[in-house]
């Protein structure tokens, strides 16, 4: 055997042992990353299971606030239309029973507002103030002009006023509630339509 066909048996000998070991060790690699990708895809696969239930609790909890803050609105909403429906004929009795349903309601709605308007975006939260602000002015200053009424017995004022009352309840109160049932069909997912 000459020289040159020991050299080449040696580079090629080594070639082929170059070509196992490599052929080896990428198979080893791909079998170790193929265990850690499996690895990485179970912890990801995990955490996004996690987070899925806990953003379905969130959701859940947000609807349930969200449907008690809406009972609670509505409730303080009816409670003032009676109050002022039954100002300027119901006897005094009647009227102060009607008034202290009305502040019951106000403090219900309010105490649940405030605990949980974390819930809710500023938007929807200056929604809720700007209506509970309307519902509270003119039923405050008819509350006002009642009691000097039932002192000085004279009714043009507080005719007057209840009128502003029941105007302001008649006419502002709906499109600001109708504003809030919308952000809080969004909010829950419901086909909600703007009202114009």
């Amino acid at each position: 055997m000459s020289a040159f066909e020991i050299i080449l048996a040696s580079i090629g000998g080594s070639a082929v042992l170059f070509t196992v070991l490599a052929f080896l060790a990428r198979s080893l690699i791909n079998q170790l990353l193929s265990k850690d990708i499996e690895t990485f895809k179970k912890n990801l696969e995990k955490t996004a299971f996690e987070h899925q239930i806990r953003y379905s609790q969130l959701h859940e909890k947000r609807a349930s606030v969200t449907a008690d803050l809406y009972a609670s609105l509505v409730e303080l909403n009816k409670r003032a239309d009676i109050f002022v429906s039954h100002v300027m004929i119901a006897e005094r009795e009647k009227t102060l029973e009607k008034l202290k349903e009305l502040w019951k309601a106000a403090d219900d709605f309010k105490d649940i507002f405030q605990k949980n308007r974390i819930y809710f975006d500023e938007g929807i939260c200056d929604k809720l103030e700007k209506l509970n602000e309307s519902l509270s002015q003119p039923v405050s200053k008819l509350v006002m002009t009642l009691q000097i009424t039932w002192e000085t017995h004279d009714l043009n004022e507080l005719h007057k006023v209840w009128g502003i009352a029941k105007t302001e309840l008649d006419e502002k109160v709906p499109d600001i509630k109708k504003d809030i049932e919308f952000e809080f069909r969004k909010l829950l997912g419901v086909k909600a339509r703007k009202s114009t």
